[in-house]
């Protein structure tokens, strides 16, 4: 037996097979990691890019009605699919929105996002296309003027 147990370790035949073997495994546990990250990673960068278009949609309306802001945040979380995400907003009338965003998993919680904008910021505007215009006619005084 002990001859046995020699020979099997002293013997090379046959080791190419079990590295390759191990190193295999090791390569698709690095693949999966990798996408698996990945995909966490761009799943927090959509909430994060969606809170900002809440907040500084909502941020544009604090002269107005709180209903009005809440009505705006709404509207853009729904236009990005991400409705079911939202945890909670808090609204200061003419100073500040914040859009709390949470992503859950049935295997994972994701990260929540906040994302605080405050009215009379610095933050730049793009101004909307003509179909944008089209389908968000008559919601704010804001947006009208970008569609002019």
């Amino acid at each position: 037996m002990m001859q046995f147990g020699r020979k099997l370790i002293q013997e090379q035949r046959g080791s190419t097979i079990v590295l390759v073997g191990l190193s295999l495994l090791l390569l698709l546990t690095v693949a999966g990691l990798v996408i698996d990250g990945g995909t966490m990673y761009a799943a927090k960068s959509h909430l994060q890019k969606t809170a900002n278009a809440a907040a500084l949609s909502g941020a544009q309306e604090l002269t107005g009605n709180e209903s009005d802001v809440q009505a705006i945040v709404n509207d853009i979380l729904t236009h990005h699919g991400e409705q079911a995400s939202l945890t909670g907003t808090d609204i200061n009338m003419k100073s500040t929105v914040r859009v709390h965003l949470s992503k859950k998993n049935s295997a994972r919680v994701r990260p929540a996002v906040r994302q605080e904008r405050r009215n009379g910021g610095s933050e730049s505007r793009r101004p909307y296309s003509a179909d944008e215009c089209s389908e968000r006619s008559g919601t704010s005084r804001h947006r009208q003027q970008d569609c002019a």
